[in-house]
């Protein structure tokens, strides 16, 4: 099976380690970001990767050969982006016809090379509920607090991006423009921080936000679509310039454990969370497994809706919304923000939060 790998960035926030090495080639835990990748998509059953380079592309390309030549069972090429970045969206574009040659599928996998998960890619592959179809793409994402995030239905089908810090919205649907309206001014706590205004009950709905993880997947069919997009373009803004006549889903895995290593600070923390995550995955592997018969199912576009509601950690308190919205059918569980007509834990959606930083922590 076929997977991208996305390895040409500049790694910026590495620096001073990427002063003399591609990000892709940076140590945790005692091997490359890349390898910690590779190996991950290798388990998973993928054995055809496409990997772009441009910076120190010379020294990433010959580490890779080198690694090929040691696993005779997996193929590597390289996407050449030597003359300039191309961002995610013209990287794709680029490498498209070695992403649809020897592949039968007519899918494949996109993977940031700075991501470190306990994902199931298995189990993704194989719901039922979450195929790829033609002409689309599914979206990995997650219920974590961010300022940018990607806006779905309540079947998790894209539907739009907005910026809850700034306001901004980007979208094809005049009725989630409405809903998210850019001159709603976000609320602050004391401390003129944001009190995530995850979700505004008006307009037509419900809409769910969620931050995109830098892991998806795609129809080979797509490729096509990005001929007349510009040599550098975003994928995010391609899934949303077509999310309205193509299917684009995401899918929310229970308890989904993600680390972003591409940050300096990030890498102390990245040596024991990888050794975790990797006794998590493999925890998680043998407990959806167990649950594949059930008929709640486990992670799929219907965002794992037989899990409970979350308890406040850290940080970080709950807010209830009671009285907030008078009129309107709230749920029973009185920390849900979301109206509802019924309780939460039967809900085919997971509850939306509105979460708020402690004074004083």
């Amino acid at each position: 099976m076929k997977a991208m790998i996305f390895a040409a960035g500049l790694g910026t926030r590495l620096k001073p380690l990427t002063d003399s090495m591609p990000k892709a080639l940076v140590p945790v835990a005692g091997k490359p970001l890349i390898q910690h990748v590779i190996e991950k998509l290798t388990a998973a059953g993928y054995d055809d990767f496409v990997v772009n380079i441009h910076h120190f592309a010379d020294m990433l390309e010959n580490w890779l050969m080198d690694y090929q030549k040691q696993h005779a069972d997996i193929r590597i090429t390289c996407s050449n982006e030597r003359e300039q970045l191309l961002e995610t969206g013209g990287g794709i574009a680029h490498a498209a016809p070695l992403l649809k040659e020897n592949n039968p599928q007519r899918q494949f996998l996109i993977h940031n090379v700075d991501i470190l998960s306990n994902i199931d890619l298995q189990q993704m592959r194989n719901s039922t509920e979450s195929k790829v179809e033609r002409n689309g793409a599914r979206l990995v994402v997650s219920e974590r607090e961010t300022e940018r995030y990607l806006i779905f239905d309540e079947n998790m089908r894209l539907v739009g991006w907005t910026n809850v810090k700034t306001g901004e919205v980007k979208t094809p649907f005049p009725a989630v423009r409405e809903a998210f309206d850019p001159t709603y001014t976000a609320p602050v706590d004391s401390a003129n921080r944001i009190i995530s205004p995850f979700f505004r009950p008006f307009g037509s709905g419900p809409y769910f936000l969620y931050a995109f993880s830098g892991i998806h997947e795609m129809s080979t069919g797509l490729l096509d679509m990005m001929d007349k997009w510009p040599q550098k373009f975003s994928i995010i803004e391609f899934y949303l310039s077509i999310c309205s006549r193509c299917p684009i889903y995401g899918y929310v895995q229970p308890d989904l454990k993600l680390m972003d290593v591409g940050k300096i600070d990030s890498i102390d923390k990245a040596e024991p969370a990888s050794r975790t995550l990797r006794q998590r995955e493999n925890q998680d592997q043998g407990r959806y497994q167990a649950r594949a018969g059930s008929p709640q199912g486990t992670g799929s576009r219907l965002g794992g809706h037989n899990r409970q509601h979350r308890q406040p950690t850290g940080k970080q308190q709950l807010r209830p919304h009671a009285g907030q919205y008078p009129g309107k059918p709230s749920c029973t569980q009185s920390i849900c923000y979301t109206p509802r007509t019924r309780p939460c834990s039967r809900h085919l959606r997971p509850p939306i939060y509105i979460t708020a930083h402690l004074p004083g922590l």
